[in-house]
Formats: C-alpha cells, sequence, structure tokens
C-alpha cells in the first residue's frame, strides 16, 4: 500500500498547478487586405493560417477581415508566459500569395493592413507569354 501511494504522488506531482487551459494559438487578427501599388481594397481574399486551415475568413468589398483566435485545450499552468507561433496566409486571384510567421500569447490581439503584389502574368510552363504575331 506504501508503494502505491509513492508512486501516486509521484506521478501527481509534475502536474502540480497545472489546470486544463484554453491556450491561444493564433491572435485575435483583424485589417485590410490592399493593392501594393494603388492601395485599392482587395475583395474576396482568404486568410488564414497554414497550421489551422479551417479557421479562416474571407475579405469583405472594403477589404477588411476578422480572423477570430485559435485557441487549444492545453494542460499548462496558466500563469507561465510563452509564445505560439502561426504562418498568416493571404490569397486572392490575380495576386502573389501573402506569408508571415506571427508569434501569439493569451490576450493578444492584431489589427494588420496586407498589401498584395499583382501575379505576374505567365505562359506555358511558366514562361513568360512572347509578343507579336503567331507564326504562319
Amino acid at each position: 500500500m506504501r508503494l502505491l501511494s509513492y508512486i501516486l504522488i509521484l506521478s501527481i506531482n509534475p502536474l502540480a498547478g497545472c489546470v486544463p487551459y484554453p491556450d491561444q494559438q493564433t491572435p485575435h487578427l483583424s485589417g485590410r487586405v490592399v493593392d501594393v501599388v494603388t492601395q485599392e481594397p482587395i475583395s474576396a481574399a482568404l486568410v488564414t493560417y497554414d497550421e489551422y486551415p479551417k479557421h479562416s475568413a474571407t475579405t469583405s468589398t472594403d477589404g477588411s477581415f476578422v480572423l477570430p483566435a485559435v485557441k487549444k485545450w492545453q494542460l499548462l499552468a496558466p500563469f507561465l508566459d510563452h509564445i505560439n507561433y502561426a504562418t498568416l496566409v493571404v490569397t486572392a486571384p490575380n495576386f502573389s500569395p501573402y506569408k508571415e510567421r506571427i508569434g501569439t500569447w493569451n490576450g493578444r490581439e492584431e489589427t494588420k493592413i496586407i498589401s498584395l503584389k499583382a501575379a505576374q502574368p505567365s505562359g506555358e510552363a511558366g514562361l513568360p507569354q512572347k509578343r507579336g504575331s503567331p507564326l504562319p
């Protein structure tokens, strides 16, 4: 019985102070997506994280979006500060994708203006298109 008590104490001791806790994996993110050259808003752009593709937002006609924080239940000591990282990805038709690694901690909110570059037109197999008349 005494051995069982020691085993129980040793197995519970490392968990002392740890509780199930909703750990924030990404910031609550809001902002706008615009064209880098014209600064015009880009509507229907998809804003998401590589690590959490099911959590996404689509920009409205004024380019604005709100991407709620992703939280994951963890067994943690809530008083310990730590940073979680995720890769923000923004895609839109006719624009090059945007990627940025973002760190977050619990309660963090962020506002961003994301500028996208127009994609370069390409021909077959990714080669630049040739201008002029076709061969006879």
